[in-house]
């Protein structure tokens, strides 16, 4: 991470932290139809916030696959 952020920082583009890659983790796995199950295990969630993930992810897709197709 602070490589990232070193590399980041140097670009201009500011600082990451680490649950953004909890989070990007979380939306690719339940872009491949992993359980979420799976996900809260794998990303050590202890709490019910990566919900929170799952469910903006899904309104986030619905929106881009609703947008792809007008464009057909």
């Amino acid at each position: 991470l602070e490589r990232i952020n070193a590399i980041l920082m140097a670009w201009g583009w500011g600082m990451s932290f680490g649950h953004l890659f909890r989070i990007g983790g979380a939306s690719f796995y339940l872009a491949k139809k992993v359980d979420p199950e799976i996900i809260r295990l794998a990303g050590c969630w202890k709490s019910l916030a990566y919900k929170t993930y799952i469910r903006a992810f899904k309104q986030i897709s619905s929106r881009h696959l609703a947008n792809a197709a007008s464009l057909q």
